[in-house]
């Protein structure tokens, strides 16, 4: 009977005990939803992200920056008559002497700007004589110094003399002889068609004559007009 009464009284005690224990457990065990969970395990990760934007974004503005500070000089290409470029020209010349005799000019040639706005050139031609009684044809070359003494975007100014050699297969003028001298001297302008092409006009003075190495020497001085194109490379 004793030990009836020991095991329901300590039965009791338990069950008392696990009743005022349970609701202090219970808010460990309490179910969470995952609405709540989801933001709780991506904002660290958002804040992550945050300073990492803040870091990588700081060297990309540090290179703009820098880019802001170099020269032009250092971004840009090279500009029409800047030094050490080049060109390749083509024209056509009419040249008359008003006394009867009329010359047509080819020429083909390179310039070389040596110093800003300065170019030397190389140059070689045709050469077609309209004269009485026998017309002559023939071809030389020669050098050409011009200088653009006005060197803008779009137009430029010049001003170019040289002197060439000519092989003719009739004397001109018909009383001189088929080798010549060509000296000559222009003013001109140049127009830009495009970034790496002008067109170019002139107007000047064009001279044949031997040079005293013939019997004679009457010489031909002319009014040359020419168009031609050039071309950056």
């Amino acid at each position: 009977m004793q030990r009836r009464t020991l095991i329901l009284i300590g039965s009791s005690s338990l069950v008392m005990c696990s009743a005022l224990t349970l609701p202090l457990h219970a808010e460990a065990f309490r179910y969470v939803p995952s609405s709540e969970v989801l933001p709780l395990a991506i904002e660290p990760l958002a804040i992550q992200a945050e300073s990492g934007g803040s870091t990588t974004a700081q060297p990309a503005q540090e290179v703009a920056a820098t880019a802001q500070e170099m020269p032009a000089s250092a971004t840009s290409a090279k500009q029409f008559g800047d030094a050490d470029s080049t060109q390749f020209e083509v024209s056509a010349q009419v040249a008359f002497d008003f006394h009867g005799t009329t010359l047509g000019v080819l020429d083909a040639g390179v310039n070389w700007f040596v110093a800003s706005s300065v170019s030397v050139g190389l140059f070689a031609e045709g050469v077609y004589a309209s004269q009485t009684p026998d017309d002559a044809l023939g071809g030389g070359g020669g050098v050409l110094l011009r200088w653009h003494f006005v060197r803008e975007e779009k137009l430029s100014l010049f001003v170019e003399a040289g002197c060439g050699l000519l092989f003719l297969d009739n004397p001109v003028p018909t009383d001189g002889s088929e080798t010549n001298f060509t000296p000559r001297a222009a003013f001109g302008a140049t127009f830009a068609m495009s970034d790496t092409t002008r067109l170019v006009a002139r107007v000047g003075w064009l001279h044949l004559s031997n040079a005293q190495t013939d019997s004679t020497n009457p010489g031909l001085d002319t009014l040359a007009i020419g168009l031609g194109l050039s071309f950056d490379f």
